[in-house]
């Protein structure tokens, strides 16, 4: 999996970094075996047992929040190797990405605020729930409680080695200026790797809907192509590792994707064969593509 020399030296003129932090409200409490009245033969250094302190329904709201943000993440941006919660934004995308941001901003100010409104009911819950494994001191007040919960984040730019080193340290400098090309080939293959598995899971999984026996329940329509329809907007923009063979495959989805007729598609048998083998075809293409160490990643 080659990465061109150019595509390397350019990326941190494409792309930022984009690092996400999320500060969350645990909702389980890990308690000693002989706290919770278990009776057991095992020794209880070596067993634990978990309670649910907060009903899960009191954070609903949250996770959907968390939700939509990952869904954004998903479309517009690529997992980094750098560290988890840190994701590359090609430029282009990074309008579409803060509109979501900060409008999860401010519905998590929402979130908060109904927590609040709403944990006398949330502990007097748990007392029920819990019986004799109710301890209040694992709840403090609403004010305390909402502020574990946060959501932040910042771009910054991909970085380069700083022309200031060279000035300090010349050999720091150039040993620094090799590990970052390294490291950044090491990122732009697993941009294309992450791309080219992506979307081998999303033609398998049109094609387990297009196989179905007769009788099972099987949706066409757009909902049907709506997995493939986002990767095939998105792509241009997140194929920051110029993967040209990818890209040729793509174009050939998109011929697959705007030349079938949804309504035949729907109850039309010889339509529903023909998708299966087109998409058969290209997918055995991406396959072989998909490798680690030399061996194909069975997503199937």
């Amino acid at each position: 999996m080659t990465i061109n020399t150019d595509t390397a030296a350019t990326l941190q003129d494409r792309a930022v970094y984009l690092v996400l932090e999320w500060g969350l409200l645990g909702s389980w409490k890990t308690m000693k075996v002989e706290d919770a009245n278990v009776e057991t033969d095992a020794e209880s250094q070596s067993v634990g047992v978990r309670k649910r302190t907060v009903n899960k329904e009191a954070l609903k709201e949250f996770r959907q929040l968390m939700n939509r943000v990952r869904a954004m993440l998903v479309q517009y941006t690529l997992p980094s190797l750098f560290r988890p919660g840190v994701h590359a934004v090609p430029l282009c995308n990074v309008t579409e990405v803060n509109d979501v941001l900060k409008q999860a901003l401010s519905d998590l100010e929402d979130v908060k605020e109904n927590i609040r409104a709403d944990w006398n009911a949330t502990v007097e819950d748990a007392r029920k729930r819990l019986g004799s494994l109710y301890r209040e001191s694992d709840y403090g007040n609403a004010d305390e409680t909402v502020s574990k919960i946060s959501f932040s984040y910042r771009y910054v730019p991909i970085a380069t080695t700083p022309d200031l080193l060279k000035q300090v340290a010349a050999d720091i400098y150039s040993d620094d200026v090799e590990r970052a090309k390294v490291e950044t080939t090491r990122e732009l293959e697993s941009f294309r790797a992450g791309l080219r598995a992506a979307l081998l899971e999303i033609l398998i999984n049109m094609q387990k809907t297009l196989t179905k026996p007769d009788g099972e329940t099987r949706f066409f329509g757009r909902r049907f192509f709506k997995r493939l329809d986002n990767f095939l907007t998105a792509f241009d923009s997140k194929n920051l590792s110029d993967d040209d063979d990818l890209k040729l495959l793509v174009t050939k989805l998109r011929k697959v994707s705007q030349g079938t007729d949804i309504d035949l598609l729907k109850d039309d048998g010889l339509t529903q064969d023909k998708l299966n083998k087109r998409l058969s075809v290209i997918k055995k293409a991406v396959a072989s593509m998909v490798e680690e160490g030399g061996r194909i990643i069975d997503l199937s």
